[in-house]
């Protein structure tokens, strides 16, 4: 890619997906972003189907969102911890945090998505 003053050769890059696979240890070094951006937490279940479809919806909601959101996805079962942490009665379910608060839940029951 050559770039000059003013313009560049190449075609225009689109911003990455910002979803992001987290579990109990590495789920502290993003939640602060949700200081200056929506942060969506999503716990799924390896091979369920609800969680599988709930995951494609996020991740479509993310890319099309393009940078203004940032998906974490939990596996529950990996990281028992962390569904009990946020106290979720059933996986999958969604969350969304901003400024480090709780501001939206929703599960596999709501289809409010």
């Amino acid at each position: 890619m050559t770039i000059e003053f003013g313009k560049s050769t190449a075609k225009a890059q689109g911003v990455p997906a910002l979803v992001i696979q987290v579990d109990s240890n590495s789920i502290r070094d993003y939640l602060a972003i949700s200081d200056n951006m929506p942060v969506l937490v999503l716990f799924v279940q390896e091979n369920d189907p609800s969680s599988l479809s709930l995951l494609n919806t996020v991740k479509t909601l993310t890319e099309k969102a393009a940078g203004k959101i940032l998906t974490l996805v939990v596996d529950a079962v990996k990281s028992p911890d962390l569904a009990q942490a946020f106290e979720l009665k059933q996986v999958p379910t969604l969350l969304g945090l901003l400024k480090g608060c709780l501001l939206y839940t929703s599960d596999a029951a709501d289809d409010s998505l």
